[in-house]
């Protein structure tokens, strides 16, 4: 939705001529446009429990879609990994490989893949897996971004007992089969709306579209041709991404970026780390001084202690047009914003916390099982 509102694009996939950019020329990066001028966006839904995708075929959004991007089956994934990732109906699976297939067919110039899961459920984190997998072993050479929203492990939001045993299985996963990965945690987002914006309990929606603010910024370039930055995934991935596995930039977003934590979208201390690489990403009325500044202080105080293969790259993007906010959020949109991406070791604590969450189940499920035994015995 936040790309159809910044590309003008109606519900009904139609331009709206309301020449929202008049310094900025459109093109199809994320839709293509059919015969009868209708824009279609270049993006597929996958999930083995229709209720999800139901909400999209008989939402405001129904028309915006084709019917063969909208896939889902009438089972559930029992919030289990194993199951998404082995135990999914077959004729569900190949309909997705070869929707993807036709979708990059459709591309005159695929440059890569955006993938948005979860890794907590068994859907995103197992079904995600084995697409993700899929799209590394098709184009292997295109690159692979992914969102993945890890779970607030030990929070009163997590809602299942296996979070842990799923996020830990699937963020391996990712270590071979993803570029470069954005780890978000709902609570972490929660709490920028309680200390930046005063909203004690945003809901899902109110997670979802301040997410979608964030990588619309990452997107950006690709999408509105004269936008001024010249950033695109060959660009983050080579500037972000020093190692292939060393990919998980910490993801931060707001009118302007502070290093206090209060912007970021995924709990943990960056302070406790070794920052690789930073981008700052500026859109709308950004002054190119302030942003330098902003540099300053990260080539200062930040960039330490540095990595000991040399120094930490940074890198600054500047592009028109400013945020376009969603009717009835909290979530404001000044006339300017800024989406911080930087690659540091500390989000390490995130992964060990659910690897030991993981572990202690797993040794109750021992204890247990002995004691069983026991009493059998």
């Amino acid at each position: 939705m936040s790309y159809s509102r910044e590309e003008d694009i109606g519900p009904d996939g139609q331009d709206n001529d309301s020449n929202r950019y008049p310094d900025y020329s459109r093109n199809t990066t994320l839709f293509s446009k059919g015969e009868s001028g209708k824009y279609v966006p270049r993006s597929i839904f996958i999930d083995p429990d229709a209720s999800s995708v139901d909400e999209i075929r008989n939402g405001a959004l129904k028309s915006l879609f084709s019917p063969e991007q909208l896939l889902s089956g009438n089972e559930s994934t029992s919030n289990n990994y194993a199951h998404g990732y082995h135990g999914i109906d077959k004729q569900l699976v190949n309909s997705a490989r070869d929707q993807l297939r036709r979708a990059a067919e459709d591309c005159s110039n695929l440059q890569g893949f955006l993938v948005f899961r979860s890794l907590g459920g068994g859907t995103g984190s197992g079904l995600g897996a084995l697409l993700t997998e899929t799209i590394a072993e098709y184009f292997p050479k295109k690159a692979k971004f992914e969102v993945a929203i890890h779970p607030s492990l030990g929070d009163s939001g997590s809602t299942s007992n296996s979070e842990s045993y799923n996020a830990v299985l699937s963020t391996h996963r990712t270590l071979e089969n993803s570029d470069c990965s954005f780890l978000v945690e709902n609570s972490a987002v929660a709490g920028i709306f309680k200390r930046n914006l005063d909203v004690a309990h945003p809901s899902y929606k109110d997670l979802n579209e301040a997410i979608a603010q964030a990588i619309s910024l990452v997107t950006l370039d690709m999408r509105l041709s004269g936008s001024g930055g010249m950033v695109d995934f060959d660009v983050l991935q080579s500037s972000l991404v020093p190692s292939p596995r060393l990919h998980y930039p910490l993801l931060s977003h707001g009118s302007f970026i502070r290093f206090d934590g209060s912007g970021q979208m995924l709990d943990c201390d960056a302070t406790q780390g070794k920052r690789l690489a930073t981008a700052l990403l500026y859109r709308g009325d950004a002054v190119p001084k302030d942003a330098h500044s902003s540099l300053n202080l990260i080539q200062r105080k930040l960039v330490s202690p540095l990595d000991e293969r040399g120094i930490a790259a940074l890198q600054l993007s500047f592009a028109g047009g400013a945020p376009i906010p969603f009717p009835d959020s909290p979530w404001r949109s000044p006339r300017q914003g800024v989406t911080g991406l930087s690659n540091t070791t500390a989000i390490c604590q995130n992964v060990w916390q659910a690897f030991d969450s993981f572990s202690s189940k797993v040794e109750e499920i021992s204890d247990f099982g002995l004691k069983m035994g026991h009493v059998e015995g």
